[in-house]
């Protein structure tokens, strides 16, 4: 039996929409920023969604530890953290979360990638898919897994933030894939994230060669519609010129089925990283 599921996939920026060096202390920064992450919380009811891909979810190496994820101490402000407590607190709703952090963005960010989601978490790991491990290295990149407990089936979620081509996206990939294959339930899986490199370019064009135990796999924003390929997802930065550059990948299963796809955060009105988040609804 198909599930229906609606999520999300979103870079959040690493808390860099509003300046720290212009607060008094940290505390008043993260208390401003929390008009930022209400929008998130905010659609992520109006959207009833069900699984949320964050990448550069950031805590700052500065704060107190408050709890536990797995191997991994979460500190105050931790940005999932603060999604979820914003969502129990403004609408009343359950999200669980996995949460890891690859390296350091500006010296003092852990920056991390993570999953928010209302079902039930089975089983969550993180490794790094890159060849660079030194969390001092922004090009070291890890992902982290979930298996979740959906009302017909367990489902295999992975969120990714890669490299770019010349840094060595092939291995990542090559890596990454290798791990969902291995999986038990290698054919029920979703992977999104940032990819960083743009749809119809070498590294796009290879990662849509990958297999999963000789199933293709779709990219679903432009399954949902062929004028989605070159729809930007990023504003451009000193790494990225405007493009698409991040994904929903799944298996092209024939009980696989693609409702529709749309990007948020689109207008400077709701703006909450230089990222736009991808919103898909699909039959898996």
């Amino acid at each position: 039996m198909a599930e229906h599921l609606k999520i999300m996939t979103l870079n959040l920026h690493t808390y860099q929409e509003l300046n720290s060096e212009n607060f008094r202390s940290l505390d008043d920064f993260f208390e401003a920023y929390a008009n930022v992450n209400e929008i998130i919380a905010d659609t992520i009811k109006e959207k009833d969604l069900d699984i949320i891909f964050l990448q550069e979810a950031a805590q700052h190496k500065d704060m107190p530890v408050v709890m536990g994820n797995g191997n991994t101490n979460i500190k105050k402000y931790n940005v999932i953290l603060e999604l979820q407590k914003l969502l129990k607190e403004k609408y009343k709703l359950g999200y669980n979360f996995i949460w890891d952090w690859s390296h350091y963005g500006w010296d003092v960010w852990e920056e991390g990638i993570g999953i928010l989601t209302r079902f039930d978490i089975k089983k969550m790991q993180s490794c790094y898919v890159s060849s660079k491990t030194d969390k001092n290295d922004i090009f070291s990149r890890k992902v982290v897994k979930g298996v979740l407990s959906l009302p017909k089936k367990d489902l295999d979620v992975y969120s990714a933030h890669l490299n770019w081509w010349e840094k060595g996206f092939k291995e990542d990939i090559d890596n990454l894939f290798k791990w969902i294959e291995e999986s038990d339930a290698s054919s029920n899986f979703v992977l999104a994230g940032d990819f960083n490199n743009a749809a119809g370019g070498t590294g796009y064009n290879y990662l849509m060669t990958k297999t999963i135990n000789g199933q293709k796999i779709i990219d679903v924003d432009f399954k949902a519609s062929s004028d989605n390929f070159n729809r930007a997802t990023i504003r451009g930065d000193a790494f990225n010129s405007t493009q698409r550059i991040d994904y929903i990948i799944t298996s092209d299963k024939k009980d696989t089925k693609v409702i529709k796809s749309e990007c948020i955060f689109a207008t400077d009105e709701d703006r909450v990283s230089d990222h736009m988040g991808i919103i898909a609804e699909i039959e898996i």
